[in-house]
């Protein structure tokens, strides 16, 4: 008995062996390839004989008078800011051409100079406000003083135009037409990857109009861009009603996590192997716990009914009995179920005689409102007539409509205006079947 153990034990040791052999083998193999290499890289690196050097040609003196001269004219000039302050300048030409690349600097003056050009424009942002002015290069290259005042930076260098559903996500797919103050119209179209923000850059200071249309939902809405703001970016916000695509708002908190370094990968022949020392260790552990047993006379049964395990055979318990069903609910206590002919029906809507307003489109698509004499309040305030507390677009007290002498509906000062068959008025009489747009709702006029 003894002899055996001693001999399983001669034969783990030399399994455990078996990895650090193939290792040093493998070192070993490695030796003789790097001797060789290392002998190449001296044979390379030993100089080769110089050959002679051809007498180097001495470079012609250069005279004075043809020295490189500067090709072609340049503009250039002083401009005196309205402050001192950090600014950026930059000069273009017709085209998207760059005269000279953005640079930063503070002071209050500009020193330039550029190539000429006969279209040749001067743009300084003042850092501070987020407002520009573009200049006329060939007018401020005329002699005398040029001095900039705060009016002459009346254009905002960026307009952002966050457009964003109801549920305040912003939408994925939209088109944003800017009319400035000027009246130039530029368009931008959005997409996901937009998250519902147009950029419009050196838009004029003032009054604006936006067109925003998603999915069959438009929106006509004023703005005006300020000259004093509390970010350098001037910013409009659009709210769209209705079944609107969005997409979901980036959160600050969610960060992407790092990725886990790539693991050292084995070799399949050591994997290999280490997997097969591992097998016969077990086995061989096994084997040397059953050889102890034996020897003291132990068998497998004995050791489980010593563990208080109890191996005789038995029969299998029987089967479980089904359960008592749960009797059937009693309709007098909890009710009639849904869909039988006992169950309450949801009350009809309530129906309006005489002129009202029906909702088509929006958030009160459906709902009917009653238009009172001698006039009726429509907006956002809970306190109106027309009560439209949903519709983020409505003003408090956005139109007014009076029944004296006829039906005339009246703009009572809205942000975003009050639209009769698609057509912004201050002022209208209206008729059976008219069209009326309050905020993002739109109502049809019944008489």
């Amino acid at each position: 008995m003894a002899s055996r153990i001693k001999l399983l034990i001669l034969a783990l040791a030399a399994l455990l062996a078996l990895p650090q052999c193939a290792a040093y083998t493998q070192e070993a193999d490695k030796k003789p390839a790097a001797a060789g290499a290392a002998a190449a890289g001296a044979a390379a690196a030993k100089p080769a004989p110089e050959a002679a050097k051809p007498e180097a040609a001495k470079p012609e003196a250069v005279k004075p008078d043809e020295a490189a001269k500067p090709a072609g004219k340049e503009m250039s000039g002083t401009i005196s800011l309205p402050a001192k302050g950090a600014y950026t300048w930059w000069a273009d030409a017709g085209a998207g051409k760059i005269l000279a690349a953005p640079k930063s600097f503070e002071g209050e003056s500009l020193e330039w100079s550029l190539p000429a050009a006969a279209d040749a424009t001067i743009h300084i942002l003042n850092d501070k406000t987020g407002n520009a002015a573009s200049l006329s290069a060939a007018e401020y290259a005329k002699p005398g003083e040029h001095k900039l005042v705060d009016a002459d930076f009346n254009l905002a260098r960026r307009l952002d135009v966050k457009v964003s559903a109801k549920s305040g996500k912003p939408v994925s797919v939209a088109s944003v037409v800017l009319k400035d103050a000027k009246g130039a119209l530029s368009t931008r179209i959005l997409e996901a990857a937009d998250r519902g923000v147009a950029h419009f850059y050196d838009v004029p200071l003032g009054p604006a109009s936006l067109d925003v249309g998603s999915s069959g939902v438009k929106i006509a809405q004023e703005v005006t861009i300020e000259r004093e703001r509390k970010s350098k970016a001037a910013i409009a916000e659009v709210v769209l009603a209705g079944d609107i695509p969005t997409v979901a708002p980036e959160s600050d908190a969610a960060k992407q996590k790092p990725a886990a370094p790539a693991k050292k990968k084995t070799p399949l022949g050591s994997a290999l192997l280490q997997f097969l020392v591992a097998l016969i260790l077990v086995a061989a552990v096994v084997y040397i716990v059953y050889l102890v047993l034996k020897g003291k006379g132990v068998t497998m049964k004995g050791a489980l009914e010593k563990a208080g395990i109890d191996v005789d055979e038995g029969t299998l318990p029987p089967p479980a009995e089904a359960g008592p069903t749960n009797p059937p609910l009693d309709p007098n206590l909890v009710g009639p179920a849904p869909g039988s002919a006992t169950a309450a029906a949801p009350p009809a809507a309530p129906s309006v005689s005489g002129p009202r307003l029906v909702g088509v489109s929006g958030t009160y698509a459906g709902a009917v409102f009653a238009i009172k004499s001698p006039a009726t309040i429509l907006g956002r305030d809970p306190s109106c007539d027309v009560a439209l507390p949903d519709d983020h677009t409505a003003s408090r007290r956005h139109a007014r409509i009076a029944t004296n002498g006829g039906v005339v509906i009246h703009d009572e000062g809205s942000s975003n205006g009050t639209f009769v068959n698609g057509e912004k008025v201050t002022e209208r009489e209206i008729k059976p079947g008219d069209d009326i747009q309050v905020g993002s709702t739109r109502f049809r006029y019944e008489a």
